[in-house]
């Protein structure tokens, strides 16, 4: 922050005061702005009971954690089956992880999706041969007709949801509560509002979050902000038409698929670990002579 000239806040986002041009913060502090970047990602969508009876994606520190738990209480046979909710990209790594780190272990896994697994996806007949689960089940845990399921333990990795507190800001929104841009990234009832990656939707654009566009969407993002500044005019964001997805799948073997297309293979997971640390890479902190 120091070297970007920036002031650094360790505090989240709780609301905003539009009338009074302030962010409202979780520690009750009050910011004030001439121009305002919303950049928050999203939340796992989750249901109020979901925090108390699964483990979450988010925040990553409390997965990881939790994690660390089911493991060890697998590895002690406390736990034999685990559930995991969602069937998208982030579900399916994560699930392909978990039955890398419990190889040797008696535990089962059962995937549950409302939608078709990785729908959409180029990888997803090779991916649902990789998969070892003892079911698929669309829905819930708690299913229609009061069905349950019985899991020790349950994993929610459900699709991106929107922080709760952009609709009750007055912010123009889309269907999901995300915020509304033009492709300018510009809020369309607030222009010295913008917003990226997936805490944004861009109006007219149903393709779903991605970090591939929430990257490419950082650069313009930067220098529109720079042109509100002075008074000029913003550039628009141009979305790839397609974009390489890369699927882990635990035991550095990954799957690689372009539009319809796809491969798989260490070879492919090698590919992916360099583009991952490299990335990772160029945010790493130099010493403090740098």
């Amino acid at each position: 922050a120091a070297r970007a000239g920036c002031r650094f806040i360790e505090d989240s986002a709780a609301g905003v005061d539009l009338a009074q041009r302030e962010v409202i913060t979780a520690g009750g502090g009050r910011l004030v702005y001439d121009l305002l970047s919303l950049d928050i990602g999203s939340t796992s969508g989750d249901p109020a009971r979901v925090s108390r009876h699964a483990l979450r994606l988010r925040p990553v520190e409390g997965f990881l954690a939790g994690w660390e738990r089911l493991r060890e209480a697998a590895r002690r046979s406390e736990v034999r089956r685990i559930a995991v909710v969602g069937g998208g990209a982030a579900g399916i790594e994560v699930l392909l992880a978990m039955q890398h780190g419990l190889a040797g272990v008696a535990a089962e896994f059962a995937l549950f999706s409302e939608l078709p697994i990785l729908a959409g996806h180029g990888a997803r007949r090779r991916i649902a041969r990789i998969l070892l689960v003892v079911a698929v089940r669309e829905g819930g845990l708690e299913l229609e007709g009061g069905e349950g399921f019985d899991a020790q333990a349950t994993v929610w990795a459900t699709g991106a949801g929107a922080p709760s507190w952009i609709a009750q800001s007055g912010l123009a929104t889309d269907p999901r509560g995300f915020v509304a841009v033009s492709g300018t990234l510009r809020s369309p009832s607030h222009p010295e509002v913008f917003a990226a990656g997936d805490c944004a939707t861009i109006i007219g654009d149903s393709r779903p979050k991605s970090g591939v566009i929430a990257v490419r969407q950082g650069p313009i993002l930067a220098g529109n902000l720079r042109l509100a500044l002075a008074g000029a005019p913003p550039e628009p964001f141009r979305a790839p038409a397609r974009a390489l997805a890369l699927i882990s799948c635990g035991d550095r073997y990954a799957v690689a698929s372009w539009a319809s297309f796809a491969l798989e293979g260490s070879w492919v997971w090698r590919c992916k670990d360099r583009i991952d640390r490299r990335f990772v890479q160029r945010y790493r902190l130099g010493g403090a002579g740098d």
